[in-house]
């Protein structure tokens, strides 16, 4: 399945939900925040929203310093 992630288009097979999504991209479902196709996705809901072929996934990173 493509879809587009942080802007670029990506095969990402087929995942069931955006938490399987990140697990496959080796990415902390806790340390960033999801938007999917103009939404933002609250971490509890990755699990049950589904990732459909065309979507477009904004992942952004959480990044401390001083």
């Amino acid at each position: 399945m493509n879809v587009t992630i942080n802007g670029q288009e990506r095969d990402v097979g087929s995942p069931s939900s955006l938490a399987a999504l990140l697990e496959g991209l080796g990415v902390e479902a806790r340390n960033v925040a999801v938007e999917c196709d103009g939404a933002i996705v609250r971490c509890d809901q990755l699990a049950a929203t589904p990732v459909r072929p065309g979507a477009r996934i904004e992942i952004i990173h959480f990044v401390g310093g001083g």
